[in-house]
């Protein structure tokens, strides 16, 4: 677009790709590729296999031998040659070659038989038999032959019609040549001319692809811009996205104004201008003067110097990134056509390479937060890993000194530095370095007490508060010049301090010596316990956040550790206060002596609490005094301690004693009581009262002297003490109610002795009654229930063996039947076949064998509970025991079968040869039940907690043996395999009452009254062996004669 004849506005130029024509393919050339290839491809083969081979491919082709003659020629090659493949076979090859290419023929077929037998390809002509000339390209490539001498092929392709065409071209170029030749005469300059700018061109664009800093490529651009265009300067301005701009870099000739970096908002140049720069267009201003440009923009180039120039956008990314400007200064100037191009094609390279630094740029910084990200990470696992370490080392163990010292030694090796303290405060806010990991270039603090005079006034409150100290040097920062001498005086350059706090919640049961007013303003959550620190001592240094984060990390893991450690000291100071108090306890209580009571509790006390003197002193209020009673004191102590007598008129704490509260005097000598002067000069030091009362009486006091100047008591001294007090205002008041019951209990001794034994008896009779009375109700219902079921049964049994001999009379006459009428009518036959006669034939008498059997058994039950219902039954006679053991076997079976879960119980039967024995039948049979079902439920008890395996590897069993001890003896043995009976359970194992049974299913009087049955009642022994898992057997001994007879 031309805005006048001076400013003239161009389309950027744009690259073409040169066009080139492509030949048609000939006949020739379309001939099959694939057989080409297998002929120029060829390996070893055998001369039969190449004729074989160029019989059908359908190509010009030959096989030639070493002398160059024909062994192979394609019937292809013949016809389009006009022979016949017979007259070319054995013929020289260089007969059908045109004679002037024939020697060249010949030396390529040569060559190739040389080193290194690469593929060769020419150009030449062959003579057809007519004598036509015809142009062909030849490929020739050797084949190694096994047998014979190496064969060549030779592939020819027709490219007659190509050379044609070829010399039609050269002769019209000929021509054209010709008539050009003048006219390019004179655009030869011009074409040089353009030819040495575009060779410039691209050692300009060369030059600034060169660097990828940004900087570096645009002072490049303007000033190889400028030498080239012979211009007074050469500017890049730096486009904004509101259209205002600012000179970024310039090249100008020494005579002119510099003005880059200067700024230029021209709002008319935004509107105007910069939608046409978007659009790549070029302006070109010859003379500002006379060009059509605005006031305003006149103005502005006319401030700048600007007489003529070249405006070319620098679009980057399809977006407006700045100009290139070139600049005459010092007249107007017509710009080329070829500038405007150079110009525009080297602001085309200029966005290239911007595009390629920012790109670069945006790399090496995304490159350099990745390392950064890299290194954070690593400073982050190295931090975790170390605080893990740490936490591990604090959850398996408790020295504390172990693991504050393996601390210090890994933070000062991941942290490089030269010396890591931990520093304890003390009350006073000095303190003590109790852990150092030092380099062998510093010298050791470890163990020094230091003392910093500024350090209470400025800093514990911040340290207090959480805050993290990082000096980079001293003689730099902001910190006091006595802590810079401190610190100087230690080594020290460089230093990072972080806070070790511990939470006042976890130290509420702790109790800590620090005075009054020497605490600071202490955090309400926080307690200051010491510092972490790192040294630096060679240098200054910088530390790094993560350093910070990780000192930090680590000093609430020291905090963790430190706390652990003081609770378990704490819980081993109170386990050893509490075993402390509980032996003084039992001391003071293994007497009832009021004497020994105070000599004990005195002497006890003294060593527990380490005091130079405990007292007992005695308050007699009909004669207004405090008395000393008991006392246990060391040297100097003891004069003084002896016979004292403190009046109880006019003293106050004597009257603080009595509203039974605890007196602390930290320090006697700041006392002005005359009550209290002798005592003071001759007990001086701290002094602990504790009063000793019985409810609201008052009884006395307990004293404990400190000879000291000044002692402070502490709160856990006299939480001890007061329980100390307690535990011996409990004896105290225990020996005088022993000594006021003294008398009265041996009074009631007799009384009370007589009435144990007959409430012992009365439980007894009482459990024996009501058992006496069970077991006879239940001996009524039994042989009731016996005699009931004996009449039937009797019935059913006596009628089965009529039954079955009448069944056998019948079964007989239905043989015979079948035996002499083997043919009966078919209505017999229907019946037979209905009612399975052969079946019932055979099951019948089975049938009554199972009822006879089944009748027996019910007969022997019946025998089982009238002999076990002889519980009511008053007399001693003699009896088979064996038949009792059987009949309580009986009545258990039930409970011994296997059934549902509950698995089989066997019982062994070991009985030996005893004589008939004078018993109660009834009662040794209620021991027989009682111990048997003991055995049962201890049985089925442990067979709930095995598996099925277990209990099938051991089965459940009980053993019942007898034997004649001696001649007037016989015992009972009755052994099972359950889990056996604790030692605690033994010992009670015949108490009344007592069982190991749930509620509601035991009453606990069994083994009791089996013990009172076979003892008492038959003057015999029960006893019992027991081991857990080795199960239980007990023993029944008594007289086969009864020497002792009741009715």
């Amino acid at each position: 677009m031309n805005v006048d004849h001076l400013s003239k506005w161009h389309e950027s130029p744009q690259n073409h790709a040169d066009l080139r024509p492509i030949q048609p393919m000939t006949s020739t050339q379309k001939s099959d590729q694939t057989e080409d290839f297998q002929i120029l491809n060829l390996k070893r083969v055998d001369l039969e296999g190449i004729l074989t081979v160029y019989d059908s491919l359908p190509c010009i082709g030959f096989a030639i031998n070493s002398a160059k003659i024909m062994l192979a020629v394609s019937q292809f090659a013949a016809d389009y040659l006009g022979y016949e493949v017979i007259e070319l076979a054995q013929q020289p090859i260089g007969d059908i070659f045109y004679g002037q290419d024939e020697a060249i023929c010949q030396a390529q077929l040569t060559a190739i038989q040389q080193p290194p037998h690469q593929l060769t390809q020419w150009e030449t002509r062959l003579v057809r038999k007519n004598g036509s000339v015809m142009w062909v390209r030849a490929k020739a490539s050797l084949v190694p032959n096994t047998e014979t001498d190496p064969i060549i092929t030779l592939i020819c392709e027709d490219i007659t019609e190509y050379k044609q065409a070829q010399e039609i071209r050269r002769q019209s170029q000929m021509l054209c040549k010709a008539s050009l030749e003048e006219s390019c005469q004179h655009s030869e300059e011009a074409l040089r001319q353009q030819f040495l700018w575009e060779q410039l061109l691209g050692a300009i664009a060369q030059r600034i692809h060169q660097s990828l800093n940004l900087d570096e490529i645009l002072n490049t651009t303007v000033d190889e811009v400028r030498q080239v265009l012979a211009c007074d300067r050469v500017i890049i301005f730096r486009l904004h996205p509101d259209g205002s701009g600012v000179i970024v870099v310039e090249s100008v000739d020494s005579g002119w104004r510099p003005i880059s970096g200067i700024s230029i908002n021209d709002h008319h140049f935004a509107q105007a201008y910069i939608k046409l720069y978007k659009q790549g267009r070029v302006q070109a201003v010859e003379d500002i003067y006379t060009a059509d440009l605005t006031p305003c923009h006149r103005d502005l180039l006319a401030q700048l110097q600007v007489r003529a120039n070249l405006v070319v956008p620098i679009v980057h990314e399809e977006q407006l990134w700045g100009l290139l400007v070139a600049q005459q200064c010092s007249k107007p100037r017509m710009w080329k056509s070829l500038e405007i191009d150079l110009l525009s094609s080297l602001a085309t390279q200029a966005a290239i390479a911007i595009q390629q630094s920012e790109l670069y740029q945006q790399a090496q910084t995304e490159i350099a937060q990745r390392q950064q990200a890299e290194a954070s990470l690593q400073q982050q696992f190295q931090r975790e890993r170390l605080v893990s370490a740490i936490s591990g080392r604090i959850r398996q163990s408790l020295n504390l000194e172990e693991i504050l010292n393996a601390t210090a030694a890994e933070v000062r090796q991941v942290l490089q530095t030269d010396r890591v303290v931990i520093f304890q405060f003390e009350p006073d806010w000095s303190g003590n370095v109790v852990v150092e990991s030092v380099a062998s270039s510093c010298f050791s603090i470890l163990g020094r007490n230091i003392y910093d005079p500024c350090f209470k006034q400025s800093y514990i409150v911040p340290y207090q508060q959480g805050r993290v100290k990082a000096i980079e040097d001293i003689y730099n920062a902001n910190i006091d010049p006595c802590h810079i001498n401190l610190l100087t005086q230690l080594q020290v350059r460089a230093n990072l301090v972080v806070p070790i706090l511990q939470s006042e919640q976890t130290l509420q049961n702790q109790t800590f010596p620090y005075p009054e007013g020497d605490r600071g303003e202490p955090s309400s959550q926080n307690r200051l316990w010491g510092l972490l620190i790192a040294h630096h001592c060679t240098e200054p240094r910088t530390w790094g956040q993560w350093e910070m984060d990780l000192l930090t990390s680590l000093a609430s893991q020291v905090a963790i550790a430190i706390q652990q450690s003081q609770l378990y000291e704490q819980a081993q100071y109170q386990r050893q206060r509490e075993q402390a108090l509980n032996q003084l306890t039992q001391a003071v209580r293994r007497s009832l002596d009021l004497q020994t009571i105070f000599s004990t509790a005195t002497c006890e006390i003294e060593k527990l609490l380490e005091v130079d003197c405990a007292q007992i002193v005695q308050y007699l209020p009909e004669q207004k005094l405090w008395v000393s009673v008991a006392e246990s004191c060391k040297g100097v102590c003891t004069s003084a301690c002896q016979s004292l007598e403190i009046s109880d008129q006019n003293n106050p704490i004597a009257d603080r004693l009595k509203r039974l509260e605890v007196v602390r005097i930290d320090d006697t000598h700041l006392w002005q009581d005359e009550v209290y002067n002798a005592c003071i000069q001759g007990l001086p030091g701290s002094w602990l009262l504790v009063p000793l009362h019985f409810g609201d009486s008052m009884w006395g006091a307990l004293a404990l002297v400190m000879n000291t100047e000044s002692y402070h008591w502490q709160d856990s001294q006299v939480e001890l003490i007061c329980k100390v007090a307690d535990q011996l205002a409990i004896a105290l008041q225990q020996a005088e109610l022993y000594k006021q019951s003294c008398t009265a209990m041996a009074q009631a001794q007799s009384q009370a002795q007589q009435l144990e034994q007959t409430l012992i008896e009365l439980r007894k009779t009482q459990a024996q009654l009501v058992q006496s009375e069970k077991m006879s109700s239940l001996g009524q219902l039994v042989a009731g229930v016996a005699h009931e079921i004996n009449n039937p049964v009797s019935f059913i049994y006596g009628n089965l063996m009529h039954a079955t001999d009448y069944t056998q009379d019948i079964l007989g006459l239905v043989q015979l039947y079948q035996q002499y009428y083997p043919h009966p009518m078919p209505e017999i036959e229907g019946e037979i076949a209905a009612i399975d006669l052969d079946f019932l034939l055979e099951d019948l008498p089975k049938l009554l064998s199972s009822m006879k059997v089944g009748a027996e058994r019910i007969c022997e039950i019946v025998a089982a509970l009238r002999n076990f219902s002889r519980f009511a039954e008053a007399e001693m006679k003699p009896v088979d025991l064996h038949d009792g053991v059987d009949s309580t076997l009986m009545i258990l079976q039930n409970r011994l079968k296997a059934s549902g879960g509950h698995p089989e119980i066997k019982v062994i039967k070991e009985y030996g040869n005893l004589p008939l024995v004078e018993c109660y039948a009834g009662q040794l049979n209620q021991v027989f039940m009682n111990l048997l079902s003991n055995a049962i439920d201890a049985i089925d008890e442990q067979n709930q907690t095995l598996t099925p395996e277990q209990i099938n590897a051991n089965p459940s069993y009980i053993r019942v043996c007898t034997e004649l001890c001696n001649d007037n003896e016989v015992a009972i043995h009755i052994a099972d395999n359950g889990p056996g009976i604790s030692e605690e359970v033994k010992a009670r194992l015949f108490d009344p009452f007592f069982t190991t049974k749930p509620v509601g299913t035991g009453t606990g009087l069994g083994l009791s009254i089996s013990y009172q049955i076979v003892v008492e009642k038959h003057g015999g022994k029960l006893h019992f062996y027991s081991q857990l898992g080795q199960g239980t057997e007990f023993v029944i001994q008594i007289p086969i004669q009864q020497t002792l007879k009741k009715p």
